[in-house]
């Protein structure tokens, strides 16, 4: 049994009391990771209990999936992509229910990309037991029918990797494999969660593990074929876009290119997410297209450039002059000084 209390400052985070050494153990082996899944054992609709939940982006999340899934950790918190978005059934329309997301370690190892590949470096420094953060829903809680009649994202949820963090994200270690996990849990009748009356993952609650959101915490995306579908499919993957200024996007570029060459093209992934608050469609990327090699030449400002330019001022100053000149012919030493100034020739 495990419990979660709202103990922290953030309203929107609880934190769930893992009793197993590890809730649940990845069925990929530790070089595996990053390769194509098999056809069976990663279904996008999972049943339990009468209760049925669909991934609704599974699409995508295979696509990232066979090429090894990272997510960023930075201290301020970074919003999961792909997230996790899921439609239900089987719920019991009048009874209330709470969703929690929580995020678990799905491997004993740390990792380090070399190359072009995943490998386990050690053991690793997660905790085997304690306290791990988990994230409710923030429509929690709700009737089944209101949770049936919609579609569950978690697209509010941030990792960071800033163990001292009060906001209420995720806390998690770079280099390590986890799996988000998914729990619907029962609220009593007259009951609601509280710091003081905590929900409780009973015997009652149900929890959906998907293993194709398994993914690798990073500080840095290390795998390009991951950033190229970050760029493709991420509307809010400003940083690495065609027109950003990334040096090691720059640097590795060529090299990524070359190596993409021998390998099959990307499938195209769904169509992308309809939004039904308009406020948060803010842009859709162009395609990522590698920049074609040409030669470069820097242009500077040459010394016809700075004639025109003298030139331009030259006749503004002629016309201001003669303007003053008409409506002062009493003062003679304008026109001493204009004189002076039109013997000025820009050679």
């Amino acid at each position: 049994m495990a419990s979660a209390s709202d103990s922290l400052k953030s309203p929107g985070t609880s934190l769930i009391s893992i009793t197993e050494t590890y809730p649940w153990v990845s069925t990929l082996s530790p070089t595996t990771f990053g390769y194509p899944l098999p056809t069976e054992g990663f279904p996008a609709v999972l049943s339990f209990r009468g209760v049925t939940v669909t991934l609704e982006n599974n699409s995508i999340w295979k696509q990232f999936c066979e090429c090894g899934t990272e997510m960023i950790l930075t201290k301020q918190g970074r919003r999961m992509f792909p997230y996790c978005r899921y439609r239900l059934s089987g719920l019991e329309p009048d009874r209330m229910y709470n969703l929690v997301l929580s995020i678990v370690p799905s491997s004993l190892y740390k990792y380090r990309w070399s190359t072009s590949k995943w490998e386990a470096s050690g053991p690793a420094e997660h905790q085997a037991q304690g306290l791990i953060r988990a994230f409710p829903h923030h429509h929690s809680p709700c009737r089944g029918s209101e949770w049936m009649s919609c579609l569950v994202s978690f697209y509010k949820l941030k990792l960071t990797n800033f163990f001292q963090d009060q906001e209420g994200h995720m806390i998690l270690h770079s280099m390590h494999r986890y799996i988000p996990r998914l729990h619907i849990i029962p609220v009593l009748d007259g009951e609601a969660p509280t710091a003081d009356k905590p929900v409780v993952v009973g015997p009652e609650s149900i929890t959906f593990t998907f293993p194709q959101t398994e993914f690798m915490a990073v500080t840095t995306y290390q795998n390009f074929r991951i950033t190229q579908l970050k760029i493709n499919h991420n509307p809010f993957a400003k940083g690495f876009r065609e027109d950003g200024n990334n040096p090691r996007l720059n640097r590795i570029l060529p090299l990524a290119l070359k190596a993409e060459s021998q390998t099959e093209v990307l499938k195209a992934a769904e169509p992308r997410e309809q939004y039904t608050n308009k406020a948060e469609i803010i842009y859709t990327p162009a395609r990522f297209r590698a920049p074609e090699p040409r030669a470069f030449k820097p242009q500077r400002l040459g010394d016809h450039h700075l004639r025109e330019m003298v030139q331009m001022a030259m006749e503004r100053c002629k016309k201001l002059i003669s303007y003053l000149i008409e409506k002062f012919n009493h003062c003679k030493p304008i026109k001493k000084v204009s004189s002076q100034i039109f013997r000025f020739n820009c050679k």
